[in-house]
């Protein structure tokens, strides 16, 4: 039983070991698998020892035996990457590019995105929700910054206080567009819920813009929106984006001293 026990644990090591080592990217094959002969060497020394590693031979081993008997042509790592990083679908939607190039085989796209899109700056799959929202928020931090330096004002820190507390009203909006919340309270008491202290503060508010650079084009055309932006005596800034079901952005600026 104790030898057992060692052989278990030495396995485990092993497998954990190997979940750190980096292999080659995997190869599209003409008939469409996708191959790592250098994780297929390395997984199969039985192979290598009677076939040699010429990347050629040891894939008409996968072909012809090394399939039926059950082992990986990529890496558990790759099959991980693929599930986790990559949808065909959306990705041959937003590179038409691509699709109409090598078309719309899964594993042809995927191996382009391993290849060349990933360093192209493509996106494997559509972005989270949550990760639209921060890339808006930040967004319109900036936009709300270069303005407030053409003024000549100082620009605005980012507060995840102030941020969290703006996504709490963005998604009040949504059904209530108004700076007086859902239970009827104004909208500066969600700055005392969330414990944040101030001397000063402003909201913006706004719904339907689809992009930073409109909502803040907007604000910016509005006296009283723009007169919060531009405000020298705030200091700090939170943006809060939530998209309601018909997909319209609904946009939050909460600013304090």
């Amino acid at each position: 039983m104790k030898r057992k026990l060692m052989i278990a644990a030495a396995s485990l090591t092993l497998m954990l070991g190997m979940g750190t080592t980096a292999y080659a990217q995997p190869e599209l094959m003409p008939d469409g698998t996708l191959f790592d002969a250098e994780y297929y060497a390395q997984a199969n020394p039985d192979v290598v020892a009677a076939l040699g590693a010429d990347a050629g031979v040891l894939y008409q081993h996968y072909v012809a035996h090394g399939k039926a008997e059950g082992r990986a042509a990529i890496s558990p790592l790759d099959v991980v990457a693929y599930n986790e990083e990559f949808d065909a679908e959306y990705y041959a939607k937003a590179n038409p590019d691509v699709a109409a190039a090598l078309g719309t085989n899964p594993i042809v796209l995927y191996n382009h995105y391993i290849k060349y899109g990933k360093a192209e700056g493509r996106l494997g799959k559509a972005p989270s929700a949550q990760t639209v929202a921060d890339n808006y928020e930040k967004q319109v931090l900036n936009i709300a910054n270069k303005e407030r330096g053409a003024a000549g004002a100082a620009a605005l820190s980012w507060s995840d206080e102030l941020a969290n507390a703006a996504a709490i009203r963005a998604a009040e909006i949504s059904d209530v567009f108004s700076h007086t919340r859902p239970n009827g309270s104004d909208c500066f008491s969600v700055l005392s819920e969330c414990g944040i202290s101030y001397r000063r503060a402003g909201e913006n508010i706004a719904w339907g813009q689809r992009s930073a650079e409109e909502v803040m084009n907007d604000w910016m055309h509005s006296a009283g929106h723009r007169a919060n932006i531009l405000n020298k005596g705030y200091g700090k800034l939170g943006v809060g984006y939530y998209a309601d079901e018909y997909g319209d952005g609904c946009w939050v600026q909460l600013f304090t001293n």
